[in-house]
């Protein structure tokens, strides 16, 4: 069957390279190299003796198997707050010069609150890094494996995993190279059986002399050795975890007049009670760290105190000024002034791209302590609001990137306009805080706020059409169909069953699409939604037309276009037109397909829909070029075409269309004219930081 342009693919018409007469098209410029490891923490010292031990384990690694296509596999392994993200990052700043294609970082939450980003997001995240338009990522787990293996085969790479739970991602992302190295940090120590060539570091709690070390860089040497007895005494206390003697180190910065003998003792007063009260035989080390946090908790003043307990009750990796902001009811100044003060006392990290962060074990403090403290309404509250600042903005990049779709939430007659520049800003500020957005979707199910959940399909849908990210659509989604089934209300369960068919048609599970797609007409029917049906019949024929059924394709556009007539929704209208367009096509009937997108393209031009203008222009072009005698109207009505897509600078359609007219010049015998405009588009794809697919 021939390729065609459809909406939202991107480099269609490039395949294999190759346009006719042996033409060949090759990426502008190499893939971008991946910098992805994070920068090393203050609070690293004195840890030698495991460095020199990863050194030996990488050489053991790579004398074990030379010449097998295998990396080396390293696992960095101990408690909670032990120092191993530190390790591993100090340990590999220092070999990131011998591995030249650069280096991959995934932080895979493993025992930290909240959700988890899947396998797949993470390869996805991963493929992109190495180049991968967001077009071209596969949606099955499986096949993104091997386009991963196939990207990193015989590359000198860095792949880190932070905070791993179990081992089913570690193996995939291992590149098919020898001279790859994978490294993984996590608290449990993991069986050699399921790793037998993987090289396994325990990572204890620091002896009394390192933590001293660590104390005298943190809270300068003349202090620690004008007590050195005392600060004996508190690196003892804090078990030796690095984590807890950062805040201790933060808590006496901020006290001069507080000696550190004095937060020993209370900190082991308060060690011993918990224990008593807790029995004996509970984990040592976390009673410390857990004293740790309450001494610097109290030392908070109460504005501080509280910004810290709702923290804990908000969701995702990473918090944004303007979010807390929301959440707290304060000015973003005041927002931010509160979160240096809590970096200030290392219960959280500020980032360089200015968000913050928690650690693991210090989140389950702010979480309990706030569970302790405040009602569960005000918890519950809070949380809220922080969702809506982000459904807020994500729905004004929706409507950014796509202005003319039907929508449904609420939220959308009073979305801010101009708050991003154009689409690509809007997309990008969506993908930037996909894992946020996504936390805040699993957090709203778990608090059974259905309400929230419903809306994240909605407006992450620009994003999902333009850019993919599979394993999120699929999350997203999914969730948005089990809440509205809980909600009740017909109308939006059509469409969230719709959202969940593009993507299973996306996913080309064309019976699973088919079914919920059955389903979101007839809640459509109960609910009287009539753009709603007439979208889900639409997205039906999409189905049928991927299937090859082009009977069956035409019967259910027929059937959209109708609903969409008694809706008086022109533009839907106009869209089954195209979409019968391509019918023709795909049944080989050009001058059919030609006619009735020009029907289509007239419709667009009437609704001032430029996009959607250019894009039926293009496939008139696609099907003039395929008439007898057409080619030259072909060429002129993709200039047209090839013009607006200029004026909205929408680059892939731009690229597509020098694709289309590459092969009308080539059968022309305009070799030259031909290599022009292939040349025009591997740059306007290397614009794009994308190749065209190989």
């Amino acid at each position: 069957m021939e390729s065609f342009l459809h909406d939202s693919t991107v480099g269609s018409m490039v395949q294999a390279g190759i346009v006719h007469g042996g033409i060949h098209l090759h990426s502008a410029s190499a893939r971008p190299i991946p910098r992805q490891l994070p920068g090393s923490t203050r609070a690293f010292a004195n840890r030698r003796r495991e460095l020199t031990l990863l050194d030996q384990v990488l050489a053991a690694a790579n004398e074990a198997a030379p010449d097998l296509r295998a990396p080396a596999i390293v696992v960095i392994h101990g408690p909670g707050g032990a120092g191993k993200t530190s390790l591993a990052l100090a340990w590999l700043t220092r070999l990131q010069g011998g591995y030249g294609d650069g280096h991959l970082y995934a932080d895979l939450r493993g025992y930290a609150p909240g959700r988890k980003p899947s396998p797949g997001e993470v390869m996805h995240r991963f493929l992109s890094a190495l180049g991968v338009p967001a077009g071209q990522v596969p949606a099955n787990l499986e096949e993104q494996t091997a386009l991963y293996r196939t990207l990193t085969a015989d590359q000198r790479l860095i792949v880190m995993l932070d905070d791993v739970d179990s081992l089913r991602l570690l193996r995939r992302v291992a590149p098919a190279s020898s001279g790859a190295l994978v490294v993984a940090t996590t608290r449990v120590a993991l069986p050699p059986l399921h790793l037998p060539d993987a090289q396994l570091l325990p990572v204890a709690a620091l002896q009394r002399e390192e933590s001293l070390v660590v104390l005298e860089h943190l809270l300068g040497s003349e202090r620690v050795r004008s007590e050195h007895d005392a600060a004996a005494r508190l690196a003892d206390v804090c078990g030796g975890l690095p984590l807890a003697l950062a805040a201790c180190a933060a808590y006496l910065r901020g006290r001069r007049w507080i000696t550190v003998g004095r937060l020993a003792d209370d900190l082991a007063n308060d060690i011993s009670r918990r224990l008593t009260m807790t029995n004996a035989g509970d984990d040592e080390a976390a009673s410390a760290a857990a004293s740790v946090f309450d001494a610097s908790y109290r030392a908070l003043l109460s504005g501080v105190q509280r910004a810290y307990r709702i923290l804990g009750a908000l969701s995702g990796p990473r918090f944004t000024v303007g979010a807390v902001a929301a959440a707290l009811e304060s000015s973003e100044q005041e927002a931010e002034q509160l979160l240096d003060s809590l970096a200030a006392a290392s219960l959280l990290e500020r980032r360089d791209d200015g968000r913050y962060t928690f650690h693991a074990l210090v989140a389950e403090h702010a979480r309990t302590t706030g569970e302790r403290l405040d009602l569960a309404r005000d918890r519950r509250e809070g949380f809220r609001r922080f969702c809506d600042w982000y459904l807020d903005l994500a729905a004004a990049g929706d409507v950014e990137a796509m202005p003319d779709r039907l929508r449904l939430d609420r939220r959308y007659h009073s979305v801010r306009r101009g708050v991003f520049s154009g689409a690509a800003e809007a997309l990008d500020w969506q993908e930037e805080h996909l894992e946020e957005l996504t936390c805040a979707q699993a957090k709203a199910l778990q608090l059974g706020l259905h309400e929230h959940v419903v809306v994240f399909p909605e407006v992450l849908r620009s994003l999902f059409l333009h850019r993919r990210h599979s394993a999120v659509w699929d999350a997203v989604t999914a969730a948005g169909v089990a809440s509205a089934r809980v909600l009740t209300e017909p109308r939006l369960l059509g469409r969230m069953l719709l959202a969940r068919a593009s993507y299973l048609t996306h996913a080309r599970d064309h019976t699973g699409a088919t079914s919920a797609l059955r389903e979101a007409v007839m809640h459509a029917r109960l609910g009287d939604d009539l753009p709603g049906e007439a979208a889900a019949r639409e997205t039906m024929g999409i189905v049928f037309l991927k299937r090859g059924d082009l009977g069956r394709a035409e019967d259910a556009f027929r059937k959209a276009y109708r609903l969409f007539e008694e809706a008086r929704l022109p533009r839907g209208k106009a869209l089954v037109e195209r979409r019968l367009g391509e019918v023709s096509m795909m049944a080989g009937e050009f001058e059919e397909a030609a006619l009735r997108l020009r029907g289509a393209h007239d419709r667009f031009t009437e609704l001032g829909d430029v996009y959607n203008t250019a894009r039926t222009l293009a496939l008139t072009g696609q099907a003039l070029a395929r008439t007898d005698d057409g080619r030259r109207e072909a060429a002129r009505v993709l200039e047209e075409a090839l013009q607006v897509a200029r004026d909205i600078t929408h680059l892939p359609m731009q690229a597509e269309i020098h694709a289309e007219l590459a092969q009308i010049a080539d059968k022309d015998g305009s070799k030259e004219e031909a290599a022009a405009h292939l040349r025009r588009a591997a740059e306007l794809y290397e614009e794009l930081h994308q190749a065209p697919r190989a």
